[in-house]
C-alpha cells in the first residue's frame, strides 16, 4: 500500500506567522499555488489557504498571515491511501502536511492520490457521478456581483460559464472569482465616486456599480472537459495529465455537470 512518505513532496511553501497577508498572496500567485505552511520560528504552527481570505476583512499590507491560520489533519509517514483520502475529504483542503515527531517532512496534495486510486474506476462512467447533482451555471454577461451572491447562497464552489447559446467559454471558482474581483476593485478604487454599498460575500463592502461588470472578465477561459459517456478512468487520467482539479462535463457541447478530485476521492472510499 502506498504511504504518505512515498507521495510527499519536500518542496513546499513556507511562511512565518508574522509575515503579512500581502506576502502570502504574492507568493501563492507567483507559484500558482493555493496554500502555505506556517511556522513560528522553526516550529510548525498551522496551515493557510487562499480560500480563508474570503472570510476575512483585511488590509493585506497590515494584517499578519496568522489571522488566516487554520489547523488541518496531519499525515504521518505511514498514513495509507484510504486514510489520506478520508482526511482530505474531512478537511476540505487540497494539501496536507506530513509530520514526524513534530517536524515537517513534506506535503501531500490530493491530486497526488489520483494515479494510485484510478484503477478502482474501471467500468464506471462519468454519468454515474452526476446522479442527483444539480448544476449551477452562468452566462458570460452575468454581473459578477450576482454570480458571487448566487454561488455563496447555493454553496457552490465552481460553475461553468456559457454564452447565451449554451456554448462553454470558461469556468469560475468562488474563491478565485472573489479574489480577482477584490483585486480589481482595489485597482479601480481611485475611480469610485459616490454610490451605495452593499454587504456581500465574506463581509466585504462591494460597490453596487462595480458588481455589474460581467463575469467574463474574471473567469478562467481554459477549462478541460469530458462527456457523460467517458469512463471515470479516462476522466481521472485527464485530470492527471492536464494538471487540473476538475472537469466540465459536456453533452452535445452543453455543460451538464462538473466532476472534481473530491468526487473521485468520494467514489474511491465508497
Amino acid at each position: 500500500m502506498v504511504t504518505a512518505k512515498e507521495l510527499m513532496k519536500t518542496d513546499y511553501i513556507k511562511l512565518n506567522v508574522d509575515d503579512h497577508i500581502s506576502k502570502f498572496m504574492g507568493v501563492i500567485l507567483h507559484q500558482n499555488e493555493t496554500y502555505a505552511l506556517l511556522f513560528s520560528g522553526n516550529k510548525y504552527a498551522g496551515y493557510a489557504d487562499k480560500k480563508f481570505l474570503v472570510r476575512t476583512k483585511m488590509d493585506p499590507g497590515q494584517m499578519k498571515v496568522q489571522h488566516i491560520l487554520n489547523h488541518v489533519p496531519l499525515l504521518g509517514p505511514n498514513t495509507d491511501l484510504v486514510e489520506m483520502a478520508r482526511l482530505f475529504l474531512a478537511s476540505n483542503t487540497r494539501v496536507l502536511p506530513v509530520l514526524e515527531n513534530g517536524k515537517v517532512l513534506g506535503i501531500v496534495k490530493e491530486s497526488d492520490l489520483i494515479p494510485f486510486i484510478k484503477a478502482d474506476f474501471k467500468g464506471v462512467k462519468v454519468s454515474d457521478l452526476l446522479t442527483n447533482k444539480r448544476l449551477i451555471k452562468f452566462f458570460d454577461k452575468d454581473p459578477v456581483g450576482l454570480v458571487i451572491h448566487r454561488m455563496k447562497d447555493e454553496h457552490v464552489d465552481r460553475a461553468p460559464v456559457t454564452t447565451l447559446r449554451g456554448e462553454l467559454v470558461g469556468i469560475v471558482t468562488y474563491v478565485d472569482l472573489y479574489a480577482k474581483f477584490h483585486v480589481w476593485q482595489s485597482a479601480n478604487l481611485s475611480k469610485m465616486r459616490g454610490g451605495n454599498y452593499s454587504n456581500q460575500s465574506g463581509g466585504s463592502k462591494e460597490k453596487t456599480a462595480d458588481g455589474q461588470v460581467s463575469v467574463e472578465n474574471f473567469m478562467t477561459k481554459l477549462c478541460v472537459s469530458c462527456t457523460p459517456k467517458d469512463s471515470l478512468l479516462e476522466a481521472a487520467n485527464k485530470i492527471c495529465t492536464e494538471c487540473v482539479t476538475s472537469l466540465v462535463v459536456l453533452d452535445n457541447n452543453t455543460p451538464v455537470g462538473i466532476i472534481t478530485i473530491t468526487d473521485l476521492l468520494k467514489r474511491y472510499l465508497s
